[in-house]
Order: structure tokens, then C-alpha cells, then sequence
């Protein structure tokens, strides 16, 4: 069986991608209520500026991967070449190991001046440290996620987001109803994304089964060479989006960060 014929068809599943999106932006604001309601602006402050870290270094470390692995999937699916899709995943695979772990090991080292020039005290030196999991649970679900992306399973990207969005923010709220500290965000954050690049990868398995047994190897400087400008793209419109939110921690104080993300949060709720 040809590769091209089992993809989705493209006009039918915009209507998923669009609901995958109502469902994150609308469950982030609602979220963001929530934690209004039972931490201080400080706090609420402190998760706003660790949300934007996770995303934007999310950014960083994916080197436009996401990009690149969602483009060559859908070229080997058109050119029927499945040992050469296979030769895709498993590059980019393990490329985001390595990836992954050269996260960790940053947040980990860098936190103490993310802690003093941000956050203004070593109190949330844990807090940013631990944030190098979700980072790259974040990472995974992007990565994976283009892969899903690339075999052209609209609908099933689209369900997968609505799934791990509504899992993560539901652990938030238990967890915290267990105990009231920002590092239950954090813990929901790491359990939601994972259990999201988790279902990818399945998805992506379910995806190349049955087709050839050998992978082909694809240079990866073909690929890299490809994300990169969609990578610096993308990073510059991610850093737009959020650069005003570490000026505003650099230059003020936690809690005003809490009440100017709280605004924001709601222009973009009304945006969509």
C-alpha cells in the first residue's frame, strides 16, 4: 500500500486543529483563574515567568526540528520511500535525546542567574531547576508532535492536543488541591507533556508500521539545514511574544509580573 494513501484528508481536519487550539488558549485562561484564586500575585507572577522560560527555551532547544521533521516526513510519504521515513524518525529521535539532555544540564547550571536577574531572590532556585524536565517534556511534544504533523494525521494531532491539554491542567488542579505550591504547576507541567509526546510517539510508531523494516539513513545536516531559517523564524516571534514579560520581572517585581500576565491572558482569550 502506498504511504500517500493513508493520510487524512486536509480540509476536514482544520476543524480539529482550530478546536485543539479554542481547547488550549480557553484551558490556560481558565487555569490562570484558578491560580489567581489561590496563590498571591507573587506567585501567580513567579508560574507566568517559568511558563515563558519552558516556552521559549522549549523554542530555543528544538532548533526548528519540529519544522524540518514535519517536512521530510510528508516528502518520503509523497515519494512512497518508507525506509527513508523510517530513516527520518529515527534520526531526529535520537537527536532529541541528546537535545533533551543538554536542556537539563542548562536550566540546571543557569538557574542561579535566572534566579537573580528575574525572580530577584534564590527562593524559586528549585522551581527553575526542575524546570529543565518540563522543558523537554515541552520539546517532546513539538518534536513528536511534527512528526504526527508529517504523516499527515490532522485529526489525530488535533485529538492528542486536546488529550495531554486537558490531562495537564487536570493534575495541576488535583495536585494543588493536595498542596498549595508553585512546584505542583511545575510537576503538572512535566506529567501533562510527557503523557503528550507519549501518545505522539505512539502515533508516530502506529504511523510507520508495516512498511519497510530497514531504515535509511538521512543526513541530518539536510534536515538541520532546513529548520534553520524556520527555526530563527519562529524563535524571533516566540521571543516577540515574550520578551515583555522578562522585562517587566527584570525591571519590577513578581507580583506586578503576575497582574501584566493576567491582562495579557485575557486579550489573547478574546483574540482567538
Amino acid at each position: 500500500m502506498e504511504l500517500a494513501a493513508k493520510v487524512d484528508d486536509i480540509g476536514t481536519s482544520v476543524t480539529y486543529q482550530y478546536a485543539s487550539t479554542i481547547v488550549s488558549v480557553f484551558s490556560g485562561f481558565l487555569f490562570y483563574i484558578y491560580i489567581v484564586r489561590v496563590f498571591s500575585t507573587e506567585v501567580v507572577g513567579v508560574v507566568a515567568l517559568l511558563s515563558a522560560i519552558m516556552i521559549l527555551f522549549g523554542t530555543v532547544f528544538s532548533v526548528g526540528l519540529n519544522f524540518g521533521v514535519q517536512h521530510f516526513i510528508s516528502y518520503y510519504i509523497g515519494q512512497n520511500n518508507p525506509s527513508a521515513l523510517r530513516g527520518v524518525v529515527k534520526e531526529i529521535s535520537l537527536l532529541l535525546v541528546l537535545v533533551s539532555i543538554i536542556a537539563i544540564l542548562f536550566m540546571w547550571f543557569s538557574s542561579p542567574i535566572f534566579a537573580y536577574l528575574f525572580f530577584h531572590t534564590y527562593s524559586y532556585l528549585y522551581l527553575i531547576r526542575v524546570m529543565g524536565f518540563a522543558i523537554v517534556a515541552y520539546l517532546g511534544t513539538g518534536v513528536m508532535g511534527g512528526m504526527v504533523l508529517g504523516l499527515q494525521k490532522f485529526r489525530a494531532n488535533a485529538f492528542i492536543n486536546i488529550s495531554y491539554t486537558v490531562i495537564l491542567y487536570s493534575t495541576i488542579i488535583i495536585l494543588l488541591q493536595l498542596r498549595e505550591n508553585p512546584l505542583m504547576v511545575v510537576i503538572g507541567w512535566i506529567v501533562g507533556y510527557s503523557i503528550g509526546t507519549a501518545l505522539f510517539s505512539l502515533r508516530v510508531l502506529r504511523g510507520i508500521r508495516g512498511e519497510a523494516l530497514v531504515a535509511e539513513r538521512v543526513p541530518l545536516g539536510i534536515i538541520i539545514g532546513y529548520s534553520f531559517p524556520l527555526f530563527i523564524s519562529s524563535l524571533l516571534g516566540v521571543s516577540a511574544g515574550y520578551v515583555d514579560r522578562f522585562t517587566v520581572s527584570f525591571f519590577l517585581n513578581l507580583s506586578e509580573m503576575g497582574i501584566y500576565n493576567f491582562s495579557l491572558l485575557i486579550v489573547s482569550a478574546l483574540g482567538i
